[in-house]
């Protein structure tokens, strides 16, 4: 079950820390690990300040027993004034379990749980129990914004800065996964130490380049009209291990959103309509934007429909897999 925004709207991990009022029972779950597991080290740094492998106990995934929680949550601290219990992607709040349901109603005081989950269902009876007694957060995936404030904040707290161009473009590159992100902005961190300003030329330089990316990339070789770019490209995607059929559904897919994006557009629709309409980030709108703009309508229909000849063609065997790429791009790049 998705998580709803409604339940977002307020970080009750960081009010509850704020105001020193914690719950001893915390259940965070969506699809956004980067702000969960944010949260989540919050919660220990605070509630365990130092190592203490008496009184903390850690459970990953779905073969975390009840029996083994219940069993440490229950003891009492060892020369401290509680426990911490954090069960990590169990499972027991998608189907809901009634041990843990019935144990947590009556959890001693000296006990913190903690669940970090990807998926919740908010009709089991355990959800509603900890949504009683705790508290309950859902951390949904972040709008293009909110991912800006979180590299600005880990910007700032280093003493760098990026354009919003430059922002863009690492989107680009690494997509909206914020663990992503916070990842590859570490290593950018690192190489331009001594220098403010982090640019286009850093993320080159640094950051890990996707499938996708080299998509947008071919796409764009082929919108110039640059054949020997295009296939280098198609040739380095091979090289990192892509499918000559994925790398058609890739470009299939690249071709359709341009044509979306350039529909919406010749009707009237600003950006923000666009982004809404599609359920596209802004920078994937105005890249795609971007491109769309060096095709004519009835190309990119083309585009697409080669697309699914090309697949048609491998899977009769009329062409081998990597020749059918091959003359689809030397085709829509001349």
């Amino acid at each position: 079950m998705a998580a709803k925004k409604a339940e977002a709207s307020v970080n009750w991990v960081a009010e509850d820390l704020k105001n020193k009022e914690l719950k001893n029972i915390y259940l965070l779950y969506g699809e956004e690990a980067f702000l969960k597991q944010q949260n989540m080290n919050w919660l220990l740094k605070y509630l365990m300040p130092e190592d203490d492998g008496m009184n903390f106990a850690r459970f990953d995934g779905k073969k975390a027993e009840v029996e083994a929680i219940i069993d440490f949550a229950d003891t009492m601290p060892l020369f401290a004034d509680h426990r911490v219990v954090l069960v990590t992607d169990s499972g027991f709040f998608k189907n809901g379990n009634a041990e843990l349901n019935d144990y947590i109603k009556h959890l001693p005081e000296t006990t913190y749980l903690i669940f970090v989950e990807k998926e919740a269902s908010g009709v089991t009876a355990l959800f509603k129990t900890v949504k009683e007694l705790g508290r309950v957060v859902a951390y949904n995936e972040m709008t293009e914004d909110e991912i800006r404030m979180q590299v600005l904040r880990i910007l700032k707290r280093e003493g760098k800065q990026m354009r919003a161009s430059t922002f863009s473009y690492l989107l680009m590159k690494t997509g909206t996964d914020m663990m992503n992100i916070s990842s590859e902005l570490e290593k950018l961190i690192c190489y331009t130490l001594g220098r403010e300003e982090i640019t286009a030329e850093d993320i080159d330089a640094v950051t890990t380049a996707r499938i996708e990316e080299h998509v947008f990339v071919l796409t764009n070789a082929i919108a110039e009209k640059k054949q020997k770019k295009a296939l280098d490209s198609y040739y380095e995607m091979l090289s990192l291990n892509a499918k000559p059929m994925g790398i058609i559904a890739l470009l299939a897919g690249q071709f359709n959103r341009m044509l979306r994006v350039k529909d919406l557009r010749s009707i009237g629709m600003d950006q923000k309509q666009i982004e809404a309409k599609l359920k596209m980030k802004a920078f994937a709108v105005q890249e795609n934007g971007r491109l769309a703009s060096r095709f004519s309508m009835e190309e990119l229909k083309e585009a697409i429909e080669d697309c699914v000849k090309a697949e048609e063609a491998i899977k009769t065997g009329r062409m081998s897999d990597r020749l059918s790429v091959e003359t689809l791009i030397i085709k829509h790049s001349v």
